[in-house]
């Protein structure tokens, strides 16, 4: 019962996520500025020092080239997830127009792939960061604007 409690709420955390995204909370023209965002839809980029915040959560495209994800922001932040093989490769991460999310080096050849694909070419694809430490891509699909998200990093929060 407890499982089934858990997945639930993750599951309307993701559906409110997703609505607040299509109602504008995401970044409109595709890529992040220096105020704060929860999220980015397609086709957008996270230049180095750019980020993604939900509460005490960040994902950051670091001047180092890695991409990580920060709790604890901004009094005492710690990673907690970090895209494998950046250090010193990353210089922008694009939420591509096919779903997936990838970490190009200034020559724009990749670092790091989440291999996410859309499934339906009609859908919306985003990356959002929900407080606690939770990375997801979203994919959107119209009418209706349901929502699925892929797990990226997780949390548990209760």
């Amino acid at each position: 019962m407890k499982t089934t409690k858990k997945t639930l709420r993750h599951m309307a955390m993701a559906v409110t996520a997703g609505v607040l995204a299509l109602a504008g909370t995401m970044v409109s023209a595709g890529t992040a500025q220096a105020e704060d965002r929860s999220g980015m839809n397609e086709p957008g980029i996270l230049f180095q020092g750019d980020r993604l915040t939900a509460g005490d959560t960040s994902l950051i495209m670091q001047g180092d080239g890695n991409l990580v994800l920060y709790r604890g922001v901004p009094s005492a932040p710690y990673p907690v997830w970090v895209a494998p093989n950046t250090l010193g490769c990353g210089y922008k991460a694009i939420m591509q127009g096919d779903g997936n999310f990838v970490v190009y080096n200034a020559a724009s050849k990749p670092c790091w792939a989440s291999n996410t694909f859309k499934s339906d070419p009609n859908s919306l694809a985003s990356v959002g960061v929900f407080d606690k430490g939770g990375l997801a891509i979203g994919f959107a699909t119209p009418p209706g604007h349901s929502v699925q998200w892929i797990g990226l990093r997780s949390s548990d929060l209760y």
